[in-house]
């Protein structure tokens, strides 16, 4: 074993042994009383675009999102200071691994929320994720994961040197889309999240190694546990085998949409991904076929066959989504009286259907309406000519009740 082996693996058992002090809490955040798990990918979406936007590093988008779970899982956020609990985190970020020209300034940070917040209340806000986080922002990131598993692979000779940048590239974007589902991001730490992504890169590129020697010799690193067990493995390639084809707007834009050369690549290996997936559910239906066999009393009338019998019968409805929605949000969700019952929901997967192509994506693929509710609530032209048509009909309201009585206040009189 090489000095830099040695080094590899006490830097990953030591980032592995982070991860328990910095992880959010899922049941806390689902008792939440004005914000839910709905609002929270249109929130990464906004951010991720800002992230694209302004090149900013790898590490700085999942570091972005612990802080928010953790601010989320600590104190009660109202629904109007999502958005800039989101912008706040994001700026720590930017000041912990981006340079000092490219951190964005506070007139910067107004103009993405549209200035709806001001300079004072980002302010206020970074203080308070500082103190509720006791100044702890440090946590490992799914990039640091995939880098030195990569290298550890090339080290001992399991992975060709040439094969790296399209494995690392397709782990990368594994990674940025399970954050955007719950059911994935709260079920499996950053280490594990990043050893179930390059082993589907693996897969995906069809890379030439043994995925079970990789796993063995991954998992063999931590000598403490182990990291992924390939019965885990198998459940979050199951279940990243329906998503990985319909990423939100914002990594469609930076992954499927081609512009320069490496744009280009990006879109070559997303389409490469693109056909591997839908190898894997081809022949995979989402509803059983009906096999009815036909019985002495459905017999076929004279002049009818029994396939024209059994096509005239009503279709059974089938439902394009595999999961169900989210439960609504119970009535008086402003209030403190439902965190009872918001801690006893199920968390339930959003996912797209596996049938979806990557050209028909949009924003309400994970079953979402437009995110109204992220944004303050903002007065449009619309809202103030419905308001003074209000006030006016309120005033002509008042005007006619106050002659009546000043019609009959004379009647007494007289």
């Amino acid at each position: 074993m090489s000095s830099d082996d040695e080094y590899i693996e006490e830097i990953l058992a030591h980032l592995v042994s982070l991860e328990s002090d910095a992880s959010p809490s899922l049941g806390l955040i689902q008792q939440q009383p004005e914000i839910n798990l709905k609002m929270r990918p249109l929130l990464l979406d906004f951010l991720m675009d800002v992230i694209n936007k302004l090149g900013f590093s790898k590490s700085t988008f999942p570091l972005t999102v612990n802080l928010i779970d953790r601010y989320c899982s600590t104190r009660i956020v109202k629904k109007q200071h999502y958005q800039l609990l989101g912008l706040t985190s994001l700026w720590i970020c930017c000041k912990n691994h981006e340079a000092k020209t490219r951190v964005p300034s506070l007139f910067d940070l107004c103009k993405m929320c549209c200035n709806c917040y001001n300079k004072k209340l980002f302010l206020e806000m970074e203080n308070h994720v500082l103190k509720s986080l006791s100044w702890s922002i440090s946590f490992p990131t799914f990039d640091a994961f995939v880098d030195l598993y990569i290298e550890l692979l090339v080290a001992r000779q399991t992975l060709a040197a040439s094969a790296v940048p399209n494995i690392k590239a397709m782990a990368i974007y594994i990674c940025e889309l399970v954050q955007f589902y719950p059911n994935l991001y709260f079920n499996f730490s950053s280490s594990q999240i990043a050893m179930g992504a390059l082993l589907m890169s693996v897969l995906i590129c069809k890379a030439p190694a043994n995925l079970h020697s990789v796993l063995t010799l991954l998992n063999s690193v931590v000598k403490a546990h182990c990291i992924l067990k390939y019965d885990a493995f198998t459940t979050f390639y199951k279940s990243c085998i329906k998503i990985i084809k319909c990423p939100p707007p914002s990594l469609k834009l930076k992954y499927f949409t081609g512009g320069d050369c490496e744009s280009d690549a990006l879109s070559t290996l997303m389409a490469s991904m693109v056909s591997f997936v839908n190898e894997q559910l081809l022949g995979a239906p989402i509803t059983p076929k009906p096999t009815r066999q036909p019985s002495s009393s459905s017999m076929p009338t004279a002049g009818q066959s029994y396939q024209q019998q059994f096509t005239m019968l009503p279709r059974t409805p089938v439902s394009t989504n595999i999961s169900p929605r989210m439960p609504s949000e119970p009535d008086g969700a402003g209030s403190l009286s439902h965190i009872g019952k918001l801690s006893s929901f199920s968390l339930t997967d959003v996912l797209p259907s596996p049938t979806a192509s990557a050209d028909s994506l949009s924003a309400d693929v994970f079953g979402l309406t437009t995110p109204t509710y992220v944004h303050p609530p903002l007065v449009y032209t619309d809202d103030k000519t419905g308001c003074s048509r209000k006030r006016a009909r309120t005033a002509s309201a008042d005007l006619s009740l106050s002659c009546k009585r000043r019609a009959t206040d004379s009647v007494f009189i007289s």
